[in-house]
């Protein structure tokens, strides 16, 4: 008797002998071929460690990959095209060289449009100062991000510039770092930005700790905005959520909200601050807030025209927890702005470029746009009012406030007023009178909107806010032709003089032909020209340029708007 076989063997059995017969007819169509392989063996050599450049001067276009360590001085603005990355090593010092001529300001900074890593650790933090031995605010421009790039920044310290981060349709993460001592805001965001900002402490900067305006969506988290010269964070025409922050000691408000700006703050404080705990400023704001507290002697929250969807104070926020020291080197120690220790140019003398004949626009404070009826100046100011003011002593002849968010452009068609509204990106026509607005029309770009008009007796021109081209309007609101300023970006603002455009350039004012080219320049008398107007009137250059300046943004009991009798244009080209 056959001994039974098991299982498992059984079947290998029976598996073998398909495959051997298989095999075997298989052999009578085709002849069976045997190949032998020889097994491939594929090394594979680790990526090389990248070079880290150190303790060396760097300036221009970084073309490709790199990282930076040790001490890198910055001799010439920096550019990081798309596509390209810049690393930072953690305790890497990179320090401008300082500018303080206003005629060659050369402030160097960075332009990021490809990537910037620059992650640091807590004791080991990377650091954006000034160059010089004793700094000062504005010793140099800032770090400008282009683009939704995934850069970050993380336990950096940002001081002494004129800005500190500058966000441009970014998605930047910047957190656990410290933002101080630049001339306007610490952080900014322009023009449909989507950051996220947490842990970070941001202080005595001269304007708004951060703000964002058009069109941004941020979240905003376990930060603390104390003593900026303006509001800790000022949203304006954009989106936030802001979180669990501390806004104390700031020169304005601790939260503002401006131009149908969407906020949602849940366990903030707002502490202290010299005006209010939270403001609204127009065009619709809605605001909820949850769980906040507000200490202050007058007016905690001043929200009249706003839509609050929620209203519940409670213990808002007691501390944040950095995991971080407030390291510093050199202690500022002061707030940008301050009239009495601040050693910042803001207003410059008479040169060989130009002449100040007069100021005028005492207790206006920024006034966004300009205007010449003939003799009278028409000026429109941050908050919507316009103003018909005396050429000769400045003073207020007429005023009355237009139905729109943040006129900032302006002109006079021989009948009516014309202006152009940055925010809600339309140009409209006001009776002069009565400041009825009487026509209104889209303005030729809807992304990125337009800063500074005029009229040349026939027809209104526009100038783009981010493109330097300029637009040629009628009065109906067709768009006739366009050009672009010819190797150089405007920044906003323009007037015609009869035969040329005048328009702010940096540290000039430009005098453009009508395709654009460059023919001649100025140098600004004060820093930030914000409109130009021009006033006919029988001399070398057939009349006077009017320039409404910045100065310091805080300073309100300034005379801002300049007479300027040209000298010789040649000279800054």
């Amino acid at each position: 008797m056959m001994k039974k076989l098991p299982a498992l063997i059984l079947i290998t059995l029976l598996a073998t002998t398909f495959i051997t017969s298989s095999a075997f007819t298989a052999t009578k169509k085709v002849k069976k071929k045997i190949i032998k392989r020889k097994a491939k063996i594929v090394v594979v050599a680790p990526a090389p460690t990248p070079k880290i450049i150190m303790d060396t001067t760097r300036a221009g276009e970084i073309s490709k990959n790199e990282t930076w360590g040790g001490k890198i001085f910055i001799t010439g603005a920096i550019s990081v095209p798309k596509g390209v990355t810049l690393t930072i090593e953690p305790g890497t010092t990179i320090a401008f060289k300082p500018s303080r001529d206003y005629k060659r300001p050369d402030k160097l900074g960075m332009n990021i449009f490809g990537t910037i890593k620059a992650v640091g650790t807590p004791d080991k933090q990377i650091t954006f100062p000034s160059a010089d031995r004793n700094p000062q605010n504005g010793d140099w421009s800032m770090i400008h991000l282009a683009g939704k790039t995934g850069s970050i920044f993380k336990y950096v310290i940002v001081e002494f510039g004129q800005q500190g981060i500058n966000l441009w349709q970014s998605d930047a993460v910047i957190s656990h770092s410290i933002i101080r001592w630049n001339n306007w805001e610490g952080l900014y965001a322009e023009s449909y930005s989507t950051p996220l900002i947490e842990f970070n402490r941001v202080y005595q900067n001269g304007y708004n700790g951060m703000a964002m305006e058009q069109f941004n969506k941020a979240v905003v988290r376990n930060n603390l905005f104390e003593k900026n010269g303006t509001h800790g964070l000022h949203v304006d025409a954009s989106e936030a959520t802001v979180e669990n922050n501390i806004l104390k000691e700031n020169g304005a408000a601790g939260l503002s909200l401006d131009d149908a700006s969407t906020v949602t703050a849940t366990n903030n404080s707002m502490l202290n601050n010299t005006i209010n705990g939270i403001m609204c400023g127009e065009g619709n704001n809605k605001l909820t807030l949850i769980n906040y507290k507000i200490v202050a002697k007058d007016n905690p929250l001043r929200c009249p025209d706003s839509v609050i969807t929620k209203n519940e104070p409670g213990d808002g926020a007691s501390e944040i927890a950095f995991d971080y020291p407030d390291t510093k080197v050199f202690d500022l120690g002061y707030t940008p702005g301050d009239r009495v220790k601040d050693k910042y140019q803001y207003v410059y003398p008479d040169d060989e470029t130009r002449r100040i004949v007069k100021k005028i626009g005492t207790g206006l404070g920024l006034t966004w746009s300009l205007a010449m009826d003939g003799k009278n100046v028409w000026a429109a100011t941050l908050s919507g009012d316009v103003y018909k003011l005396d050429g000769d002593t400045g003073k207020i002849l007429k005023q009355f406030k237009v139905n729109s968010a943040q006129p900032w452009g302006m002109a006079f068609d021989g009948t009516n007023l014309w202006l152009t509204d940055f925010a809600e990106k339309r140009t409209y026509s006001v009776d002069p009178e009565t400041g009825k607005e009487l026509f209104s029309f889209p303005n030729p770009d809807q992304t990125r909107g337009a800063k500074g008009l005029t009229w040349d007796g026939q027809y209104l021109y526009i100038m783009g806010w981010t493109t330097s081209i300029v637009y040629k309007m009628d009065r109906q609101g067709k768009l006739m032709s366009q050009f672009k300023l010819k190797d150089i970006d405007g920044g906003g603002g323009l007037t015609w003089d009869g035969h040329y455009f005048w328009i702010p350039v940096d540290n000039r004012i430009g005098k453009f032909d009508k395709t654009g080219k460059l023919l001649g320049a100025i140098y600004i008398a004060s820093e930030g020209t914000w409109d130009l107007a021009w006033e006919n009137a029988d001399n070398k250059y057939g009349g006077y340029l009017w320039a409404s300046q910045r100065t310091n943004e805080n300073w309100f009991d300034d005379e801002k708007i300049y007479k300027l009798e040209i000298v010789n244009d040649r000279i800054a080209k």
